[in-house]
């Protein structure tokens, strides 16, 4: 499994260094969090993307389809947040050339 072997190879890595109590509980929390995201994800199996070396193909597919558009149009609206509206809402077409979206 590629697990084991990002595990022991990251386990020989800190092997020799001994850090104080703090660092050594900011480091597993650390690992905690990051094993977690892994194994929640699935991404501790063969299949699926293990990362970019083996994702070439999909990271230069063409997503320029009108459904990848509508998605991504999708995603975009359900997730753009107003933090504060300091009379800048609703714009004004006549006074507002150009809007940007960060």
């Amino acid at each position: 499994m590629p697990m084991e072997n990002l595990l022991s190879n990251t386990m020989l890595m800190f092997a020799d260094r001994k850090g104080d109590g703090e660092t050594q509980r900011a480091f597993d929390t650390s690992l905690q969090h990051m094993l977690g995201s892994i194994y929640k994800l699935g991404l501790d199996g063969d299949e699926g993307c293990g990362g970019p070396h083996q994702c070439f193909e999909a990271m230069h597919a063409n997503v320029t389809s009108v459904r990848h558009a509508a998605l991504a149009r999708s995603v975009a609206t359900e997730s753009v947040t107003l933090l504060k509206n300091t009379g800048v809402l609703p714009l004004d077409g006549g006074s507002a050339k150009k809007l940007a979206i960060i």
